[in-house]
C-alpha cells in the first residue's frame, strides 16, 4: 500500500468540490447544447495579494479585445 495522502482522504476538498460542479454544469448545459465542453487548456491560480488581482483584473478587462487575432478563433 502507497504513502498514505491527506488531501486525497479529505471529502470535499477543493478539487472534488470544482469536480462536482463542473459534472453537475456539463449535465445541465447538454440539455441545452448537446455539443457543450470544457475549455480544454486553463490554468488555475490562487490570488494571493493586490498586485496579483489587479494584474489578473488587467488581464479579464483586455483578453477579449485579442481574440479575433486568437489562434483559436474561427
Amino acid at each position: 500500500m502507497g504513502k498514505w495522502d491527506y488531501r486525497k482522504s479529505v471529502i470535499g476538498n477543493l478539487g472534488v468540490i470544482i469536480n462536482q460542479y463542473k459534472r453537475i454544469c456539463t449535465i445541465h448545459a447538454r440539455k441545452i447544447n448537446p455539443d457543450f465542453a470544457w475549455q480544454s487548456r486553463f490554468y488555475d491560480h490562487i490570488i494571493r495579494n493586490d498586485e496579483s488581482f489587479h494584474k489578473i483584473a488587467e488581464y479579464i478587462r483586455n483578453n477579449p479585445m485579442k481574440w479575433k487575432d486568437g489562434t483559436y478563433n474561427r
